[in-house]
């Protein structure tokens, strides 16, 4: 490649949903005539793109309808040997006559520079531009044309998001630059003997130099010693570190005519900082609500918790809110920090809103408890298999979409009494507060496959079931086996299971709703009896099959939520299961 081009990227196109790559692509940029590439945006995006081996072809995109930046002077060249690239690129730019003014084409070829499809992401564009020919070939492809033969160059933009800014003229009301002062940037070499007063023996041999004729003229003597006279007053009379009373003095003065002072000291003000748009690097952004205690950011820990920051100085930040809030809404009728009142209206406000929201203010931890829908998902033997597909997709349609099809007993899900019982309750018909409540669970880790969960290990938690299914709420049983970590194997048909028995006894005790981290609370084989199924659907009980992450929730006092779609008329729904709890210190 010639010196005065540098190369840029090379790689190939990849076309949506195609594993075809239009390759054989080379970008290059001009660096002759002092051309800065460290001033080019899209020679820096494309220097970053080294080492991909494709980018992504979006389609095409009419140059009037978007905004361009043709600065940096990028070209775009086909390898001779990439016949379906060039025959691409040929259909696209030049099926069509161009007739502009500027010799461009209608059409371009819109490039992303990003694996996503986020709008803020880079999107070059690659059209052509007619130029005449530098080097016309010994024989000319015959023509009728007396004009003069011209050459179809491919080039690249970068596609803004907004009109480019357009360079006026100045104008008389533009401000006008600060004047420097008149000995700012002079050369002259210093001579002490213009000084007015004594600086010890040094102005003794200046003296004496003078009286031998081997100094300055008289003229450049006194235009130097008004400087420095002038540079004496002010050192001498420096201001105060305090606010100074006094008006603008004689060092003000010696400032000269264009200076401006202000009338009074203590009038500047130091404007606010804009709020930040984006976290700094030491401080993750969080996706509290507010800070309300919705959701928490963080890492995530084993079984799925989420690491939050300190609940104090979460707490300290939301009662910052509510102070914040309470003074806007006093501002907003009229009460300002300066009303006789002020104080006593804000401090009710201030107190009772945070007495209201005590439960929210320090942040909640939460925990998933469904398993993953993909290709890997479990489905009892017989039920629909699970598939997800496109049905539109953005390159072609405009949108994405996918079709989904799978059973209602389908990965974490609910089952209501109408799965087994015949005059049963939809899932449709059972109030959400069912769904929701505080977590009972129980450690059966110790059982192993196809063994039996019998009453005897369910005892110990009889009275705490009783106790708490009888407070009014919608205990939610919670078994866990510890047999979620063998999803997606042969191993996870061969869970551990409730006996008839035991689901009596729950049933018995008060409970309403079981869940278990297995793929039924029954054995699953072709012979299975489905007991414990009809003994809790039976007493109108719900049933949440395939939870994970129990062992995360196993200690402390936590709310689980089983809300399931609103299907109509149908036996069960799968469910995005999840508990909470709040953060304690």
């Amino acid at each position: 490649m010639a010196a005065a081009h540098r190369l840029l990227y090379r790689g190939a196109l990849s076309l949506p949903d195609s594993h075809l790559l239009l390759d054989g692509l080379s970008f290059t940029a001009t660096i002759a005539d002092g051309a800065d590439l460290f001033n080019n945006p899209l020679a820096l995006a494309l220097e970053s793109m080294r080492g991909r081996p494709s980018l992504h072809f979006l389609g095409t995109t009419t140059l009037k309808n978007v905004y361009l930046d043709f600065v940096g002077n990028v070209s775009v060249d086909i390898h001779p040997l990439s016949t379906i690239t060039r025959i691409c690129f040929e259909n696209i730019l030049c099926s069509i006559p161009i007739t502009s003014a500027n010799r461009k084409t209608d059409h371009g070829i819109r490039v992303s520079l990003s694996d996503s499809s986020d709008v803020g992401t880079t999107d070059i564009l690659i059209y052509g531009q007619l130029k005449a020919a530098e080097d016309p070939s010994d024989e000319p492809v015959p023509s009728t044309s007396t004009s003069t033969p011209t050459t179809l160059h491919l080039l690249a933009a970068r596609i803004l998001p907004t009109p480019p800014p357009a360079v006026r003229p100045p104008r008389p009301d533009d401000p006008t630059p600060r004047k420097p002062p008149p000995l700012f940037g002079a050369k002259r070499k210093r001579e002490p003997s213009g000084l007015r007063f004594e600086l010890g023996d040094s102005a003794k041999r200046s003296k004496a130099s003078h009286a031998k004729g081997k100094g300055p003229s008289d003229g450049a003597l006194e235009d130097d010693e008004d400087a420095l006279e002038r540079a004496r007053e002010v050192m001498l009379h420096m201001p105060r570190s305090g606010p100074s009373r006094a008006g603008p003095g004689k060092s003000v003065r010696t400032l000269g005519r264009d200076a401006r002072v202000a009338k009074r000291d203590g009038e500047f003000k130091v404007p606010m900082l804009p709020a930040r748009l984006t976290p700094l690097p030491s401080e993750p952004q969080s996706s509290t609500a507010g800070r309300s205690g919705h959701t928490v950011d963080g890492k995530h820990r084993a079984g799925g918790v989420l690491e939050t920051s300190s609940p104090e100085d979460v707490e300290k930040a939301n009662k910052a809110t509510v102070k914040r809030a309470a003074v806007r809404c006093l501002a907003d009728h009229g009460i300002g920090k300066d009303h006789d009142e002020f104080n006593e209206l804000f401090q009710m406000i201030y107190r009772g809103t945070s007495f209201a929201l005590r439960s929210l203010m320090r942040p909640q931890e939460y925990v998933d408890l469904s398993q993953p829908l993909n290709a890997n998902v479990h489905v009892y033997p017989g039920d629909p298999q699970y598939s997800c597909c496109p049905a539109l997709t953005l390159s072609k349609d405009g949108v994405n979409v996918q079709a989904i099809s799978m059973g209602s007993h389908t990965g974490t899900h609910v089952d209501a009494p109408y799965h087994f019982i015949a005059d049963g309750t939809r899932i449709d018909q059972i109030g959400l507060e069912r769904f929701v409540g505080p977590a009972l669970v129980v450690d059966l880790t110790a059982k192993r496959a196809k063994e039996k969960i019998v009453w005897a290990d369910l005892t110990p938690y009889e009275s705490e079931m009783r106790r708490r299914s009888g407070e009014g709420g919608s205990i939610i049983l919670l078994l866990r086996t510890g047999w979620s970590r063998y999803w997606g194997t042969e191993t996870y048909l061969e869970h551990p299971f409730l006996d008839e028995r035991a689901a009596q006894g729950i049933v018995n005790a008060g409970v309403r709703v079981l869940g278990v981290d297995t793929l039924s609370p029954d054995e699953t084989s072709h012979e299975a009896d489905f007991a414990a199924h009809r003994v809790v659907l039976g007493a109108g009980g719900i049933i949440a099959e395939n939870l994970n992450h129990l062992e995360a929730i196993q200690e402390g006092e936590w709310i689980v939520n089983l809300v399931p779609l609103k299907l109509e008329g149908c036996d069960g729904s799968p469910v995005r299961a999840f508990a909470w709890r709040h953060v304690r210190s």
